[in-house]
């Protein structure tokens, strides 16, 4: 994988300019993508190509100056630099003994300046060692660590399921939502925080803010029984959204404020329940209702949370019986 001298501005100091990336179209994409990884590619979402031919123009660069350091290291050994050995011949048998106490933190009691030289040379030599592959590492996690508009544009193509499982890793909590579009709004808009906050996003920022686009899924032709179905799947999620977005706007009032925790006494044993933003959290699960919880609780088929955990009007009875 080499990169052209065209893609490169030497105005710019050799860097990719990210202009002439998003100036292609998507067939001038594709034949970039085959020419940075020497294959071609059948993906047709723009942002994620971008993405990834700038990562990969990210890795080669890398190497090449990885490349650009090994040979000016070689070359400056050929004209006879002095190595470690040679520069500590020239040192006392004291200097030598406190060197060698430094690097081993312990005293070292022999005089033979033979022994001092070769324990210093092992050791420094090993500490090099360590350092190159620590260096390696870094540049290599670096370089496959995803970007922020690749992690963005990945959630276009999560499921439901995937976009849970990203909800809990981003916000450290799970998620009982069901509103696909609610969730990848979120997403994308903790992720964004969290990389301004960190400085960690050197990317430009894309539009609009949210950095993704839903496209219709293209497959199916339209008309007939198949238009029937997806008009009614279509009404049935409108209802879904609308259901959700209702319940989120019109909260219980009998429910305690979000972070409250709820006590209860059940069988000599004192249940601690916390309120949440999508419902309850006990033991560290999460549940949508107070009778969901109770009959998880309790092992009944049918219970009223209310009633079990003595909320709303039944707190007033409660006390009065008390």
């Amino acid at each position: 994988m080499r990169i052209s001298r065209t893609d490169l501005d030497p105005a710019q100091g050799g860097k990719q300019q990210p202009q002439d990336l998003e100036a292609m179209d998507l067939s001038e994409l594709q034949a970039k993508y085959k020419e940075v990884f020497g294959e071609e590619t059948i993906a047709r979402n723009r942002v994620v190509l971008i993405g990834q031919i700038r990562r990969g123009l990210h890795t080669q660069e890398i190497k090449d100056k990885r490349e650009a350091r090994t040979k000016a290291a070689e070359a400056k050994a050929e004209v006879g630099t002095p190595t470690i050995p040679e520069r500590l011949e020239d040192m006392s048998i004291e200097n030598l003994q406190r060197t060698l106490n430094a690097l081993t933190t312990r005293k070292v009691l022999t005089r033979d300046r033979a022994t001092l030289l070769r324990m210093i040379t092992k050791i420094r030599q090993k500490q090099q060692e360590q350092l190159e592959v620590k260096a390696e590492a870094e540049i290599e996690a670096a370089a496959e660590q995803p970007s922020v508009t690749d992690r963005l544009a990945a959630l276009t193509e999560m499921n439901l399921g995937a976009l849970r499982e990203e909800y809990e890793k981003v916000f450290g909590k799970a998620s009982l939502s069901r509103n696909r579009k609610q969730l990848v709004k979120k997403i994308a808009e903790k992720i964004q925080a969290d990389a301004a906050a960190t400085g960690a996003s050197t990317e430009p920022a894309l539009k609009p803010t949210l950095t993704v686009k839903f496209e219709r899924k293209r497959g199916k032709k339209s008309g007939g029984k198949g238009k029937g179905r997806s008009k009614r799947k279509a009404a049935a999620e409108g209802k879904e959204t609308a259901t959700t977005s209702h319940t989120m706007r019109q909260r219980d009032p009998r429910l305690p404020k979000v972070g409250t925790t709820i006590e209860r006494v059940y069988k000599g044993k004192k249940l601690l329940v916390r309120v949440t933003e999508d419902g309850f959290e006990y033991q560290g699960k999460p549940y949508r209702s107070l009778s969901a919880l109770a009959m998880a609780i309790t092992g009944a088929k049918a219970m009223n949370g209310f009633l079990f955990f003595a909320l709303g009007k039944y707190a007033k009875k409660e006390k009065a019986g008390k």
